[in-house]
């Protein structure tokens, strides 16, 4: 039997600023709800719904992991500066820092991020608008996709999205 619950929370980057409040909320009642001693949160740090679940935890003294797609450089070369700011708060707290090595298996960095999620989560909270159904591969509707037919157990949390 399985010490660790593992509880993953992924979504889209782009989220409503005005929504951030609210959804943080809905992820704390989320993590919350899990009626298991021992649980850890696993999150990419991605800008919106990644960075959302770290302070979730953070907030509520959850330990948690960031799965790193590269390294650090490398990844945030994709973030403004304020988003850089939110993933150095959280990254300074995380309870392991782990570098996803990307897989032949898999399309891009991403792909493999979320493939090392999936594999160790029990439930995985997925803030998701409920329309964009693109496979981007290691995307939100890809990752769930994926979580789903590997029968993980998954919350979704409605959100809006910025564009």
């Amino acid at each position: 039997m399985k010490d660790i619950f593992f509880i993953g929370v992924i979504g889209h980057r782009d989220i409503e600023q005005e929504q951030q409040g609210f959804l943080f909320h809905e992820i704390v009642k989320q993590l919350e709800s899990v009626d298991k001693p021992n649980k850890i949160v696993l999150t990419s740090l991605s800008p919106g719904a990644d960075t959302l679940g770290a302070m979730a935890a953070i907030h509520l003294g959850i330990p948690y992991q960031a799965i790193l797609p590269s390294d650090i450089d490398g990844y945030l070369s994709e973030f403004s500066l304020s988003e850089k700011n939110h993933f150095h708060e959280c990254i300074n707290q995380a309870d392991q820092v782990i570098l996803v090595k990307p897989s032949i298996k898999d399309v891009n960095m991403y792909q493999s991020s979320a493939r090392y999620l999936l594999n160790a989560c029990d439930l995985v909270i997925v803030l998701w608008d409920q329309r964009s159904n693109e496979q981007l591969p290691g995307g939100t509707f890809d990752t769930l996709v994926k979580a789903k037919s590997s029968h993980i157990a998954v919350n979704i949390i409605p959100c809006l999205r910025t564009h």
